[in-house]
């Protein structure tokens, strides 16, 4: 493994991590969507420099759209 990426879908505003910091109008506004939040993203050192970080993120993107986030 050269690179490790994960997404989490949240059944509700208020599980997305540091939602707290938003502030609160903007968290009035996504009370009712569909949410995703990227957490987290490794790549080897070794392996840096060569786009993986940016393709893992498209990817987790586009598995988004697929599974209908409005949110990420």
């Amino acid at each position: 493994v050269v690179a490790a990426a994960r997404m989490t879908f949240h059944s509700t505003i208020d599980d997305v991590p540091y939602m707290q910091l938003v502030p609160t109008e903007y968290r009035q506004a996504l009370r009712h969507r569909s949410l995703a939040s990227i957490n987290r993203l490794v790549v080897d050192p070794r392996f840096r420099g060569r786009g993986l970080a940016r393709q893992l993120d498209l990817v987790r993107l586009d598995l988004a759209r697929q599974l209908g986030a409005e949110v990420v």
